[in-house]
């Protein structure tokens, strides 16, 4: 009767030290799980955050901005609209038909610049500054066909010359008014973009060791973690492994000593 219970108190303790140890090993096993599972999510945030910051720069490199080219263009107008005007009133003093021509050249040749400039350069309000010069241009043709008309009627070349300069004098100062709105609208344009892409790549600058900081603490952290839990699982099988010797010696001197008794 002793020796069954003592045999029955020893059986429940080994029941309650394996219960312990079981329990030990399931929360030891859960935590182990739940870093992995937060080690392979740090991995996919660390994905799409790459992901993200890489379409920051594609749309960075991709914006559109305003192309340096179009003070060029402006310049360019404004220097056949003037020759026009001067040679228009060189023709009239004159009378060369060569004046006429080039003159003629001119015009058409300002037509197109300004049709071009605005389906080339989408900036804002240049349609409507491009209108006024058109019709500015509209009002010096009908100026020019007048001049044309006192020249018919053999009105001296130097009033008629006259006449035409002072007409035209107000609409080439409207004409350069007019590029001089374009040209500081391109400049505005050409410091909204500067400005942007600079802002763009001080902010990639930031993000970049700011997610490299995070994702190596996350990450120093999570291994930390697994190797302390891997530890504590080497360090529990050693304990079995001992305890396990240890029952085993036991059961033989209890083998043994029932044998003497």
């Amino acid at each position: 009767i002793f020796w069954r219970k003592y045999n029955n108190v020893k059986a429940k303790r080994r029941y309650r030290k394996t219960n312990e140890k079981t329990k030990s090993r399931s929360v030891e096993r859960n935590a182990l799980f739940v870093l992995l599972i937060t080690f392979l999510t740090i991995i996919l945030g660390s994905w799409i955050y790459a992901m993200n910051l890489r379409e920051i720069v594609v749309s960075n490199n991709a914006i559109i901005s305003a192309d340096p080219t179009a003070l060029v263009e402006v310049e360019k107008i404004r220097n056949v609209a003037e020759s026009q005007i001067a040679n228009g009133r060189l023709f009239f003093l004159l009378g060369s038909k060569a004046l006429f021509d080039k003159q003629k050249q001119e015009k058409q040749q300002l037509t197109e610049l300004l049709s071009n400039f605005q389906k080339k350069y989408s900036l804002p309000k240049v349609p409507e500054i491009i209108k006024s010069i058109e019709v500015v241009m509209q009002q010096h043709q009908e100026f020019f066909d007048q001049a044309m008309d006192f020249r018919e009627k053999q009105t001296e070349s130097k009033i008629v010359g006259q006449f035409y300069q002072a007409k035209t004098s107000p609409l080439s100062k409207q004409i350069d008014d007019s590029l001089n709105e374009i040209s500081r609208i391109q400049k505005q344009e050409l410091d909204r973009s500067s400005a942007e892409i600079r802002n763009a790549a001080l902010s990639v600058e930031e993000q970049i060791p700011r997610g490299m900081v995070w994702m190596t603490g996350l990450l120093a952290l999570v291994f930390f973690g697994m190797s302390a839990i891997i530890i504590l699982m080497l360090r529990g099988r050693s304990r079995q492994l001992s305890e396990r010797s240890r029952l085993y010696d036991e059961a033989k001197k209890a083998v043994h000593a029932r044998d003497e008794f």
